[in-house]
Parts: structure tokens; sequence; C-alpha cells
């Protein structure tokens, strides 16, 4: 994970340090990355945070558990999920959880991308990111947020069912110079919903934080250049588990 950001940024020949922007999953290894190499990011834009740490999900209330045991919805994304999260499944069953989950996260379902699910996807395999929450459970970065000093801007969607926002509020309230953004006509996807407000704060929160770059005297040398990039490698297989409460853990963000 940090090997291919060290490697992004030494393809890109981007200048340390940088603004680093991510929503969702990669928020992980944002903070990650932050953790590392603290000198080579500025500051941090994170649309629908995660923190990781086990049963992650469940702890944050997002799906299944933001839906009630009366709703089909949270049943069904049970059913598609449990495979796919010991590395079982196809790539028909994992479409049909994205499209599941895809209308949930909008509150204009107009606005969701439609999943097209191809004939032969029955059977063709999963790509490896369907065990992302496998894998998540065992990165809990919440002990060393303080860690990070950086500005942080987290911004969610006040409807977001995939990373709700008192979650999002305590990962700003946990980082040290963290502040937090309420859009209140969107779900997961703030960009898509609200754009233009969305454009308008990260590039309020850019702007200061360039402004406060500016003000800090120069220091007496260039900062150091990040590590050198290693060839990005898989995460690791999680491990095969088919106890219930296990999969509980397991779910697709």
């Amino acid at each position: 994970m940090l090997a291919c950001s060290h490697e992004a940024l030494q393809v890109a020949d981007v200048p340390t340090p940088v603004d680093v922007v991510g929503h969702s999953q990669a928020t992980l290894c944002q903070l990650a990355l932050a953790l590392a190499a603290p000198e080579a990011v500025r500051s941090l834009v994170l649309v629908g945070a995660v923190d990781g740490g086990p049963r992650t999900t469940r702890r944050a209330h997002g799906m299944p558990w933001c839906w009630p045991v009366t709703d089909r919805r949270r049943w069904r994304f049970a059913y598609l999920a449990a495979p796919l999260a010991v590395g079982r499944g196809n790539l028909g069953r994992l479409k049909r959880l994205q499209q599941l989950f895809t209308e949930a996260s909008f509150v204009d379902r107009d606005l969701a991308p439609p999943v097209q699910i191809e004939p032969g996807d029955q059977l063709r395999p999963p790509p490896r990111r369907a065990r992302w929450q496998a894998s998540i459970r065992r990165v809990d970065l919440r002990p060393r947020l303080r860690e990070i000093g950086v500005p942080a801007l987290v911004g969610v969607g006040r409807h977001d069912p995939q990373t709700p926002w008192p979650d999002n509020a305590k990962i700003a309230a946990a980082l040290p110079a963290g502040r937090l953004e309420v859009f209140e006509r969107s779900g997961h996807y703030p960009f898509i919903e609200e754009p233009d407000r969305f454009t308008a704060v990260v590039a309020a929160f850019l702007t200061s934080v360039a402004g406060s770059a500016r003000q800090v005297p120069e220091a007496a040398g260039p900062s150091p250049p990040p590590p050198p990039a290693t060839r990005c490698k898989p995460c690791p297989e999680p491990q095969e588990d088919h106890g219930g409460r296990d999969n509980e853990r397991n779910r697709i963000p």
C-alpha cells in the first residue's frame, strides 16, 4: 500500500510535500502514508473516511448495519457479501452487490451509475478488492491518529450509509488539525451530488493550507526525498473463515 503511494509520487515526479485527496477505501491509505512519511504530506482531504480495525463497518454502523432487521436490503447484502469476503463467489455476485450498495449510497438515485452484468460474469472470479474488508480489519490506525499533525479536512455526506457521518466526526476529532464538513444533501458521493459546494469547500481548504505554508520560514535545506519506490505488492490473502460471526466482520463497506 505505502510502496504504491511512493511509487506514484516518483513516477509523477511530484515534489513533496503534497496535498493528498482520497475517497472511501483510499482514505485508509492516506492516513497510513501521513504516519509513515509525514515529510511527504502537506495536508489531507478525506472524503467518507475509514480508520480500520476489527469490526470497523459494524462499529461505524455502515452497511448492512445501517438498515433495520426488517429491511430486505440488509439480508440481501449479507447473502451476497458473505462468500466474497472469504474469497469465494464470482464476478456476477460482486456486481449484484455493487448495484445494491451503489444505489443505496445516493440521495438522488438517478445519479447512481448502472452496474452492467455481462454474460459469463458468473464464471469469472471477483477481483482481489472484493476482500477489502478482510484486510482493513487488520490495519487499525485509530490509536495513532493523534500523531498526524497536518491539516485535515474530513468531508462526508449526511446520508452516507457506507461511512456514516458520526464515525467521520470521530475521525476528524481525533486528528489534531482535523475539521469536519458535512454535506447535507449527499450520501457517499458528495462530489457528485453537491459538486459546486464540494469544489468550493475543498478549494478554500487547500488555499488556506497553501497560505499557511507560505508564512512558514524556509527551512535550511530541502525536504528529504521519500523512500525509494519498490514494486507494489498485493495485500496478503485473508485467512479463510467459515464462522458466521467472523463473516459478519468481513462485510464489504
